[in-house]
Formats: C-alpha cells, sequence, structure tokens
C-alpha cells in the first residue's frame, strides 16, 4: 500500500505539471495491489479526481472547444473500442500503441509537424488513439498531449485542456467498464501531489514543460512496450 500511495503522489505531480501522466506512473503500481480489472478502474476513477483538482486552479486557461473536439471521437468510439480491446491481443496492442507514441515524440523532437494533424482529421484520430489506449490501462494522456504539442499550445492551455478531455474520456470509458470504484486511501494522497505538481509548474517554462510532456510520453511509451512484450 504504501508503494501505491507513493506513485499516487508522484503520478498527481506528474499530471499537474505535464497535463497528463498520471495513469502512467500509477499503473503498475495499481496493478500489483489490485489486480489489472480493478487496476484500471480505480487508475481511470483516480484520474478524474487530479482532473477536477487541477481544473480548479487552471480552469480559465482551458480551449474546451479544442478538448470536446479531441474527446467526442473518443467518446462515441469507446463502446466499441473497449469490446474490441477486449477480444484482441492486449500484449500486441499494447506494444504498437507504445511504438505509435515513440514514433510521435520523435517527429516532434525533429520538428516534423504535419498539416492534417492540427485540423479535425487530426484531432479524430487524437481521441479514437486515446480511447483504445484508455481501454488497455487509464492510458489517454500521451496522444492528446502529443497533440497539443504539436499546435504550439502555451503551457497553460495544455495542462488545463488535457484536464477537460480527460475526464469527459474517462467517464464514457468508465460507462464500458461497470463505473467507477475509489479507494479513499488513495485518494487522500492526491491533494499531496497536486500541491507538490503546482509549485513545481510554476518554476518551469514553455520550453521546459514541452520537454517534461515528451519526456513522460517517451517513458509511458517505453512502459508499454516493455508490458507489452513481457505479458
Amino acid at each position: 500500500m504504501l508503494l501505491a500511495l507513493a506513485a499516487v503522489v508522484v503520478g498527481a505531480a506528474a499530471q499537474t505539471v505535464a497535463g497528463f501522466g498520471f495513469a502512467l506512473v500509477c499503473a503498475p503500481a495499481l496493478v500489483a495491489l489490485l489486480g489489472p480489472g480493478a487496476a484500471v478502474r480505480t487508475v481511470i476513477t483516480l484520474s478524474c479526481v487530479i482532473s477536477a483538482l487541477v481544473l480548479v486552479r487552471a480552469r480559465r486557461h482551458a480551449r474546451w472547444r479544442d478538448a470536446v473536439l479531441l474527446a467526442v471521437p473518443g467518446m462515441v468510439l469507446a463502446v466499441p473500442l473497449a469490446a474490441a480491446v477486449h477480444r484482441a491481443d492486449a500484449r500486441v496492442l499494447t506494444v504498437a500503441a507504445g511504438v505509435v507514441t515513440l514514433l510521435a515524440v520523435a517527429a516532434l523532437v525533429r520538428d516534423l509537424r504535419p498539416r492534417w494533424l492540427g485540423g479535425t482529421l487530426g484531432a479524430g484520430v487524437v481521441g479514437a488513439v486515446s480511447a483504445a489506449m484508455n481501454a488497455l490501462g487509464g492510458l489517454s494522456g500521451p496522444a492528446a498531449a502529443l497533440y497539443a504539442v504539436h499546435r504550439r499550445w502555451p503551457p497553460p492551455a495544455v495542462t488545463a485542456t488535457l484536464q477537460v478531455f480527460g475526464l469527459l474520456l474517462n467517464a464514457a470509458t468508465l460507462t464500458t467498464l461497470g463505473g467507477p470504484t475509489l479507494d479513499w486511501r488513495l485518494c487522500a494522497a492526491l491533494p499531496v501531489g497536486w500541491v507538490a505538481g503546482t509549485a513545481l509548474s510554476r518554476r518551469l517554462d514553455a520550453a521546459a514543460t514541452r520537454r517534461v510532456v515528451l519526456a513522460v510520453a517517451t517513458a509511458g511509451a517505453m512502459a508499454a512496450v516493455a508490458r507489452g512484450l513481457t505479458g
């Protein structure tokens, strides 16, 4: 339990700074504590709570239209994607999701920015990928965060908009998984990470925040590949 509590604190701090990352940090510890099925529901439920906390301070920076544009494709596809994910080989899908995320990070590092990705088609693709990754393990954040970096949103807008997007998509995903489930001991650790992340985010400029986003996305992608390969 202590490891899980520490993971929740660190994950909440990452979410507050980068706009995502909670599930990437917490999922391994919560899977070990709760088992795969319960862990996914718990991670997504806790993600909703930390997103709401972050929005308390950052909501004025949210790009609401962009958040809805990103979330609607994933919300519409949440049920069929969840069914498809659970019928398919989860290991193969997890590796594929990790590889796609790594390729996206590499493209952004090299400043490759295809025009279609910044439009409606790109938002639809990102929403669908996020929904599939969410069903796999609550990992909706990396694809949307990379979309935000591609669009060159300022850091406050990235953080706030990803929370709105995450809340919408996570709510849709939870309906396919049987509803939310909450461990109050883990929930109590969220404000600690939120306060720490808020303090850290005030020290980071736009370039540093971009590096944090890319680093967290890379770490999550590598973890997904490793998890898929090791089963």
